[in-house]
């Protein structure tokens, strides 16, 4: 009765260190410096972000994390001054920075598709419009999302399936959709 009661114990000892070496793995950071494009928007507004889907799929694998993806077009200061309304809160901030993987996907983006971009634009119908970055993103936003309106904020999974129904630029409910990404991907 005595060894069993051991092995019971050994075995438990195993699965609480098992356990706690899982949890810790989820507390995986991603590298924000990775990426073919670099824009300091979100970097000036305190935020880590990709601006890329390579580099933000492979983070949300890597860490377990939901995808939090805003689509805008780069250079409009109207659009620049609503996107920031809604992210320039320090809740907002916190939610996203330990519970997301964020990336900025800009419709105006004209830098060329790297490979891995060229895959996801061949896929959508309309791969014969799409010459740039920004090309793919707007066309990625409506086929994918059904919506043309920017800002833009989808939540994802780590295969860009929707997570909660996005949203448009609220300001009052996007800490409450941030919170519902969170618990619907739990599921």
């Amino acid at each position: 009765m005595k060894n069993k009661t051991n092995s019971v114990f050994v075995n438990g000892t195993l699965f609480l260190i098992f356990v706690l070496i899982s949890c810790q793995a989820k507390k995986e950071s991603c590298d924000y410096t990775l990426g073919h494009v670099k824009y300091e928007v979100a970097d000036k507004n305190g935020y880590e972000a990709y601006y890329d889907l390579e580099f933000a799929q492979s983070c949300s694998k890597k860490t377990g994390r939901p995808i939090l993806m805003m689509f805008s077009s780069y250079g409009s200061y109207a659009l620049t001054g609503m996107e920031w309304d809604v992210l320039d809160n320090d809740e907002v901030r916190e939610i996203i920075k330990e519970n997301y993987v964020f990336v900025a996907l800009y419709t105006t983006d004209e830098n060329s598709l790297s490979s891995y971009d060229s895959t996801i634009a061949n896929a959508l119908s309309n791969k014969d419009k799409i010459n740039s970055l920004g090309d793919m993103n707007y066309y990625l936003q409506i086929e994918r999302y059904k919506n043309v309106v920017c800002p833009f904020y989808a939540i994802v999974d780590d295969n860009l399936d929707l997570i909660i129904d996005p949203i448009v630029y609220r300001e009052k409910n996007f800490v409450n959709f941030l919170k519902n990404g969170i618990e619907n991907f739990a599921k």
